[in-house]
């Protein structure tokens, strides 16, 4: 699950983005419905970003010839 392997990253994202804690969450006083919604609109460039694009299945719905260093890309 993507908040299990990074919760870290979403985390510091969440602070630097849009000044929430991931522990509303876990409060309760975030939905899982908000959360996934600002996880899925984060940029490429923020941490969870950075680290799905290091990982070998990319970005969701990302092409692996689009990864800078894979073939074609």
């Amino acid at each position: 699950m993507l908040l299990t392997e990074h919760a870290e990253a979403i985390e510091a994202d969440l602070l630097r983005y849009y000044r929430l804690d991931l522990l509303d969450y876990h409060r309760g006083a975030m939905s899982a419905r908000r959360l996934r919604v600002l996880v899925q609109h984060l940029p490429e460039e923020s941490a969870l970003g950075r680290a799905l694009l290091a990982s070998p299945a990319g970005l969701p719905g990302q092409r692996a010839a689009r990864r800078p260093g894979s073939a074609g890309g």
